[in-house]
């Protein structure tokens, strides 16, 4: 990846987040950056476990939660894991904020992929997106611990899914892993400013399949000239329906173990029915997703 410097995670004593963990140690050896561990304590924690706490309650409970983390980091060797940092606070809020004071971070962070917690909604991942500058790698409790070996990356030929893109191919460049592109056509057809691209004003009397899937070649070859892909290495694929379903169908057909995404959707009015794609990207994903900023 380009110009990351440091690799911030973010930790508890659970499960999922030991996972991640693991990640980020595997990432950092990678690309021999320094690791910076930290907890956020949510305020309504704090009140429900220690309603009576004071400033020394919380530091003996950082004390604690420093313990903890620490055992979480066995020594690789090499690369360097600073010491925990541990705040109160909202945690995707203070994630991003620390990153951003740090720079040129990318933030690790664990998810849930089942379970109570996982069907409520929102999960500090993708609230964490929302609020961070910079890229976010997102590890379901499930997935595969690893540097990925088969990366998807979506893309809706914006000037933001360009940049994923282009973190996808130097990611893939680094690690050998092989990168496929798709885009994906929605159902819903009918309004001028359609992926950015066609619009009532192309010339265009009537809107087929093939119409669609001409175009998004078209913007294919653009994409790959502009990044100097190598199509042969590199395979795109154009498929219609749901795009958040589409893209975990083709993620488990190819076996990827990361979905490369930009952070921005350029699909207007399937924003405003159903939410973005990214957040369903990340919600569903049962592989890593990296969100490019």
């Amino acid at each position: 990846m380009k110009n990351i410097e440091t690799i911030i995670v973010g930790v508890t004593s659970k499960k999922q987040f030991s996972l991640a963990v693991r990640e980020a140690q595997k990432l950092s050896e990678l690309f021999g950056v320094l690791i910076y561990p930290v907890h956020i304590i949510e305020p309504l924690s704090v009140k429900l476990l220690h309603p009576t706490s004071t400033d020394e309650t919380i530091d003996k409970m950082m004390m604690k939660l420093s313990d903890e983390i620490q055992r979480l980091y066995p020594d690789y060797g090499h690369h360097k894991i600073e010491a925990p940092l541990i705040s109160v606070g909202n945690t995707a809020k203070e994630l991003a904020h620390i990153a951003k004071k740090i720079g040129n971070s990318l933030i690790v962070v664990g998810r849930h992929s089942s379970g109570f917690r996982h069907m409520l909604g929102k999960s500090h991942a993708e609230r964490l997106v929302k609020y961070a500058e910079g890229p976010v790698w997102i590890h379901p409790d499930k997935a595969f611990t690893g540097i990925p070996k088969k990366i998807l990356c979506p893309v809706d030929f914006t000037t933001s899914c360009q940049k994923a893109a282009a973190e996808a191919l130097s990611f893939a460049e680094q690690t050998g892993a092989k990168l496929e592109f798709v885009h994906v056509l929605p159902e819903v057809i009918n309004y001028s400013d359609f992926d950015g691209y066609l619009s009532t004003n192309s010339g265009v009397t009537e809107i087929t399949d093939d119409v669609f899937r001409k175009e998004a070649e078209t913007q294919f070859r653009r994409l790959y000239n502009l990044l100097n892909i190598d199509e042969e290495r590199h395979p795109q694929h154009v498929r219609f329906g749901d795009p958040s379903a589409q893209i975990h169908i083709l993620a488990k057909e190819m076996k990827a173990d990361l979905i490369v995404v930009s952070s921005s959707s350029n699909h207007k009015l399937e924003k405003m029915i159903t939410g973005s794609t990214v957040r369903h990207i990340i919600h569903d994903a049962k592989v890593d997703v990296l969100v490019v900023k």
